[in-house]
């Protein structure tokens, strides 16, 4: 990030002090979107689920992949954190990385007893706020809360283009 090398200085040297008041940062080259797959019911207020998973389908790209954890039987535990999985997407720019995580969030496929949050991020991620990143905490906060309080429904929300 800072043009040196880890390994290459000793830890406590001079040369390997890094002001970073001053130092210039290299470029970036590339993006990477990342996105936590839950067990979850975004539709109530993002509750925890838990029961089997009897499918899951994905295929990493050279521009996305993931992991995902459950106990051999397929199980999401539920005393468990309601996160099982993770997907990372690259690209060139924070858009090109963006349009891989759609695509991927499409084609991924969950069937089971649990509720996943996969088609609420897939229509977060295609917001005009998030495509120009005009996002905060605050506004993903909006969102959730629209539904929570019953002022709304997060599926009308996102679909709408509601931003809170």
């Amino acid at each position: 990030l800072y043009g040196r090398h880890r390994f290459e200085d000793e830890p406590l040297s001079e040369s390997a002090i890094i002001d970073f008041d001053t130092a210039a940062r290299n470029p970036a080259t590339a993006h990477c979107i990342a996105v936590r797959i839950t067990a979850e019911n975004a539709e109530a207020g993002f509750k925890p689920t838990s029961g089997g998973i009897q499918e899951l389908n994905f295929r990493s790209t050279p521009n996305v992949w993931g992991y995902f954890s459950m106990d051999s039987s397929g199980s999401i535990h539920e005393f468990a954190d309601s996160q099982f999985g993770h997907l990372f997407a690259s690209g060139l720019d924070r858009e090109q990385a963006r349009r891989h995580m759609v695509l991927a969030l499409k084609e991924l496929s969950i069937r089971g007893d649990i509720s996943t949050t996969i088609s609420y991020i897939s229509r977060l991620i295609e917001l005009d706020d998030f495509i120009s990143n005009n996002i905060t905490t605050s506004w993903l906060d909006g969102l959730i809360k629209a539904n929570v309080d019953g002022l709304g429904t997060a599926e009308s929300n996102l679909s709408a283009g509601n931003t809170g």
